[in-house]
């Protein structure tokens, strides 16, 4: 099935490239977590499983994000046994995408187990031989900088703000990408005018905005440089 462009409004759509740039991830490694590949099953049920177009959507981001934080922080946890801990969440629960909604993650061994926001019990805590003393959490810091909707999935994801401005990618906007806001232009217009323009002054007098958004700009892809997971 292709998607229809009324599928392709407000979920916001990235290439693996996009996606892995802005969770600091390999291509492969988003690719292979939400759709799946030669080396194995996907973790993570994507917003359009049955489309024969793999692009990546926010929500579908969202969890590649907490897949990297255990990823980062529990190594020795291989990829099963993160799809297993979603499965027994949405199959519990029978709640969607639970990576893409508030929750802690914990990990024991080589298991993961997910408490939902509003849930007494971690779910998978099934183990006689494991109680939750011996959880290790997995930090998850970008959480704070998620908001969520009235149904509880993930909406906007703010990772950068300063001097009244903000880095947003917000899946009604823009198709997701990297916005100033509230100036709402794209963060990628700024940043690339200041090469365009010559200088940080030059480029915000081009865009006619302050030259605090150009830099909030130029510091948000200048910290997308980092080691990938």
């Amino acid at each position: 099935m292709v998607m229809s462009l009324e599928d392709k409004l407000g979920v916001g759509l990235y290439t693996a490239a996009e996606a892995a740039r802005y969770v600091r991830a390999r291509p492969e490694a988003i690719t292979r977590w939400v759709h799946g590949n030669a080396k194995g099953e996907r973790v993570v049920c994507p917003e359009f499983a049955s489309t024969e177009e793999r692009v990546i959507t926010f929500v579908d981001m969202v969890q590649a994000l907490s897949i990297r934080a255990v990823r980062t922080q529990a190594s020795r946890v291989p990829l099963p046994a993160i799809r297993d801990a979603v499965r027994m969440a949405e199959e519990e629960h029978l709640v969607k995408f639970p990576l893409a909604r508030r929750h802690l993650l914990f990990y024991f061994d080589k298991s993961i187990f997910i408490k939902l926001d509003g849930r007494d019990e971690i779910v998978g805590l099934t183990r006689r031989d494991v109680g939750q003393h011996l959880l290790r959490p997995i930090v998850e810091p970008y959480l704070e900088e998620i908001s969520f909707g009235e149904e509880g999935l993930a909406e906007t994801w703010t990772p950068m703000s300063a001097d009244g401005l903000s880095i947003r990618l917000d899946p009604k906007l823009r198709f997701g990408q990297p916005i100033v806001a509230p100036l709402n232009i794209l963060a990628s217009t700024l940043a690339e005018a200041v090469v365009a323009e010559g200088s940080i002054d030059a480029a915000a007098e081009a865009h006619g905005v302050d030259r605090k958004a150009v830099l909030l700009a130029v510091k948000y892809f200048d910290s997308l440089t980092g080691l990938a997971a």
